[in-house]
């Protein structure tokens, strides 16, 4: 499988890890030329123009949330699988646009927290409810998050690259 992960953070470099793994090919999609993160390990592109010949069997969108629906929006017509990272928007206004493309492509969204007790319990009362919007917040202690990376450099620590 061909895979082309958008933004190249520590969330994209997790899913190329395990995409590679498997034996699938990777590339990237950077937003800049940075030297950041560069390996020769993935093929990168930086503009539309270098993929517009390209359709890629899943596009994994790992970038700030807040870039989460326009960068929907700029991939579809590469790609008809998606996996986006958590949370999938912000905005209710994104709920249309989402909404309006997920009838045309396969939008995934990774979430290991779906096996929580609490979870598992806001399901039960809500089955067999007609639901047009839930919206959870979750907290956690981002230090927590990954051990790996000072989370004071994480997006999400970030609030104008974390909400919109």
């Amino acid at each position: 499988m061909e895979i082309l992960i958008i933004g190249k953070g520590s969330i994209g470099l997790r899913h190329a890890k395990i995409f590679k793994s498997l034996g699938h090919k990777i590339s990237f999609f950077r937003s800049n030329n940075s030297k950041i993160n560069r390996t020769k390990k993935f093929r990168e592109f930086y503009h539309l123009g270098e993929i517009k010949n390209f359709f890629f069997h899943l596009i994994v969108i790992a970038t700030p949330t807040s870039n989460h629906t326009k960068d929907l929006l700029k991939f579809h017509d590469f790609s008809d699988n998606f996996l986006i990272e958590k949370p999938l928007f912000i905005k209710k206004g994104d709920i249309k646009i989402f909404n309006k493309v997920s009838k045309k492509k396969n939008i995934f969204s990774g979430y290991m927290m779906r096996f929580d007790e609490r979870i598992l319990k806001i399901k039960k009362i809500i089955t067999n409810k007609k639901i047009l919007y839930a919206n959870f917040i979750w907290d956690t202690a981002m230090m927590n998050w990954h051990k790996y990376e000072n989370f004071y450099d994480s997006y999400t620590s970030k609030k104008n690259l974390a909400e919109v």
